[in-house]
């Protein structure tokens, strides 16, 4: 719009006023970045007149642990996540305490490890109920959990956005369904491996 402006101007040989604009064709801008590519970006958006436009990423921009005053320049960014380093102060919340207890440095720099370790091991009793009516998935620390045909894990990751440069949920509609949790159908035996 800029090189517009310019060339309406040498055409009519008069100075024009000009307000510049974004292009309207953009719809929404997605990034692949760590934190401080993402804090740099929604600053540039609306230093370029597209703070308007929704930006969305990869949870590669949050690095599990809240920092309010770097990150309120994210404020707007959605993303997803995983549960276990998304709550704040929820069933999640409370293991991630429990394991800064035993490992204060490593709990704060592998969360999501340990929450996928955590998820391999409390499936496990689990994998025999997946696909039975009335129970089609496991809400687990890393997200919802279900099974295909193929007996392959999916997970579905929970949506967050920066406000006041915190994560906070984006609340899905649908609720989860908690049906069958408390019949396990699973030949895990004391000192035995459960085969898949």
């Amino acid at each position: 719009s800029k090189r517009r402006h310019n060339a309406l101007q040498r055409l009519l040989g008069e100075k024009l006023n000009y307000e510049p604009r974004r292009r309207k064709d953009v719809e929404a801008v997605f990034i692949l970045g760590f934190p401080q590519q993402a804090r740099q970006l929604r600053p540039q958006l609306r230093f370029h007149h597209a703070g308007d436009l929704p930006v969305y990423s990869t949870s590669h921009v949050f690095s599990a642990t809240s920092d309010p005053g770097l990150d309120r320049d994210m404020d707007g960014l959605m993303f997803c996540d995983i549960p276990w380093v998304l709550d704040k102060s929820g069933r999640w919340a409370e293991k991630r305490q429990m394991l800064a207890g035993i490992w204060p440095v490593r709990s704060k720099r592998f969360q999501r490890l340990f929450a996928l370790g955590y998820d391999a091991w409390q499936i496990t009793p689990w994998l025999g109920t997946l696909n039975m009516p009335g129970f089609s998935n496991y809400p687990g620390a890393t997200g919802i959990l279900t099974l295909d045909d193929q007996k392959r894990l999916h997970r579905t990751l929970e949506w967050a956005q920066f406000r006041r440069g915190v994560p906070q949920l984006i609340h899905n509609d649908k609720p989860v369904s908690m049906e069958g949790r408390h019949e396990p159908q699973s030949d895990r035996r004391p000192g035995r491996n459960p085969g898949l």
